[in-house]
């Protein structure tokens, strides 16, 4: 599943830190901490982490139940609960959302219509109770607050937070009617988020010098204003308030000025807009605040507040509210993810059905990881060999990718596609499974009947062959192994031949098993071809 290790010891021990504060909140139901007197299912911790969470794990169910909860407690004129499976809390907009985000979050990664079919009748509720709130404005219902970007260094203005936020549930909303077919309602929620856009750009944009201000007009100069903008796509002039981003990260010294909502995302829009030898010095940063101050210090999870503790201060007089394991701020690790090992959705195809390659290293020696797919595990690396970097992928079976060699120029790409390998095992006293081969190879290991030497034999499969599972059944076959490939030595002979000679064996076998289907002996065939079928 999500794994991460590099040449960087700090930083390797800040991914363990994650993996960690996941394990320890995620025992029955998301968590914001697994101490104190609170361990509560707050929704504000658990939508900010649930990207991240979803590349490190496999969590369809345990956050489809989490949604049910919310339902559960959603109040008869709509009103989503702040604290789930329990009830009450408090936060508003900035919490209440969970559902929305998570829900379409579910379906990019799953690819399960049923999950947004199943929970949007109660969003629909919850964006009705929303409609007399006051938003888009600045005058609004208590209910809509109190908490924005909680525990920053740097304050960010609420107006600005939660009119951008209904921004985003405007525009999810007309997402799901979308991908659910209901094109009215996909079209009310379109104008809704039209609307919104509309007011906070004109209220909350300085249209001199484009930085982001106070409903008041006074200036609001930080880095989650300009963070959330871009992420939430609430920000008309994207290049502007990208360069104020930037502008902002490099005058704070390229240290975290954002709290709980605006650090899962700094880093990525900072990437998104050119930047990422800033988005690098920041990740790698070690002075206060940044993710690696805490490691400095001796931290084993993430902590709630950057500075929980320090060898300096101790406590620093925070002990009324200090968590030390508080996955909130170390939802970064999906930019890693996406960025460093360079895995990502593509949100066009959701499901991971295609993969989106785009790594981008930073100053390091070699980074190497995996996440989580429901295809199975995506992994990657690179390494640095003296004047080149070499990148290795391997993608799971029924999948393609497109990897971006350089991500300066979009049509410079290469198509990849799942090469299959079939391997016949030593006798038992031999026997040994074979490794994971990198380049976007996946291993199958069946098994002879009869004692033999070990061999490995290979069929070229292009993006023009499809091959269902009952079609490849019959692949098996030892006179089809055969005749795929040649080895010598352990190492395959790949010459236009042999790739030719495999076409026509991929032609064969579409006429053999059409024939078996026709009179109903594809599993007869099965039989008689070969044992079970394992996929590594």
């Amino acid at each position: 599943h999500g794994s991460l290790t590099s040449s960087h010891k700090l930083l390797n021990r800040f991914a363990e830190n994650v993996s960690w504060s996941q394990k320890c909140n995620f025992i029955n139901i998301p968590t914001d901490c697994p101490q104190r007197n609170e361990r509560m299912g707050w929704a504000g911790d658990t939508h900010i982490f649930c990207h991240t969470a979803l590349n490190n794990s496999s969590l369809k169910k345990f956050y489809e139940r989490n949604l049910q909860a919310m339902r559960d407690l959603q109040t008869p004129e709509g009103q989503y609960p702040e604290i789930a499976p329990v009830g009450g809390g408090f936060g508003g907009i900035t919490y209440e959302c969970a559902s929305i985000f998570m829900a379409w979050e579910l379906y990019e990664q799953y690819g399960d219509i049923r999950t947004l079919e199943k929970f949007y009748p109660g969003m629909q509720k919850y964006m009705d109770y929303m409609k007399d709130k006051g938003l888009p404005g600045t005058k609004v219902n208590p209910a809509i607050g109190p908490l924005g970007d909680w525990l920053a260094p740097e304050e960010t203005d609420l107006l600005l937070l939660w009119n951008a936020f209904y921004y985003k549930e405007a525009d999810l909303m007309s997402r799901i009617a979308g991908a659910l077919g209901r094109t009215e309602e996909q079209h009310q929620y379109e104008a809704l988020a039209a609307k919104v856009k509309k007011f906070w750009n004109e209220t909350f944009v300085l249209p001199d010098s484009g930085k982001t201000c106070n409903a008041d007009g006074t200036l609001c100069d930080t880095q989650c204003s300009y963070a959330i903008a871009l992420s939430y796509g609430v920000a008309e002039d994207r290049k502007r308030i990208g360069e104020h981003l930037i502008r902002k990260t490099r005058a704070i010294g390229h240290t975290v000025g954002t709290g709980f909502f605006g650090t899962g995302i700094l880093n990525q829009m900072l990437t998104e807009q050119g930047a990422v030898e800033d988005a690098w010095k920041m990740m790698l940063q070690t002075a206060f605040p940044s993710w690696l101050y805490p490691v400095t210090q001796g931290a084993t999870t993430i902590w709630e507040h950057w500075d929980s503790y320090t060898k300096e201060k101790g406590f620093g007089g925070q002990n009324a509210m200090n968590s030390f394991n508080h996955y909130s701020l170390g939802s970064v690790l999906s930019w890693l993810y996406h960025t460093g090992l360079g895995i990502q959705r593509d949100e066009t195809k959701p499901g991971y059905q295609h993969i989106l390659l785009k790594p981008q290293p930073g100053p390091l020696e070699f980074m190497k990881g995996s996440v989580d797919s429901p295809y199975g595990v995506i992994s990657a690396g690179w390494e640095r060999k003296g004047d080149k970097i070499e990148y290795q992928v391997t993608i799971p079976v029924n999948t393609t990718a497109t990897l971006f060699k350089n991500t300066e120029d979009p049509a410079d790409t290469v198509e990849l596609n799942v090469y299959f390998y079939a391997v016949k095992r030593k006798p038992e006293r031999l026997r040994q499974r074979n490794g994971r081969l990198s380049g976007g190879k996946r291993n199958a290991v069946g098994e002879k009947r009869t004692p033999a030497a070990f061999s490995l034999s290979c069929l070229f499969f292009g993006s023009h062959v499809q091959m269902t599972f009952d079609r490849f059944k019959a692949f098996l076959a030892d006179d089809m192994l055969d005749a795929a490939g040649i080895f010598r030595g352990g190492l395959l002979i790949n010459t236009k031949a042999h790739q030719a000679a495999g076409e026509e064996l991929v032609a064969l076998i579409d006429h053999l098993c059409d024939r078996a289907s026709a009179v109903g002996q594809v599993d007869v065939a099965f039989r008689r071809y070969a044992d079970l079928l394992f996929f590594s």
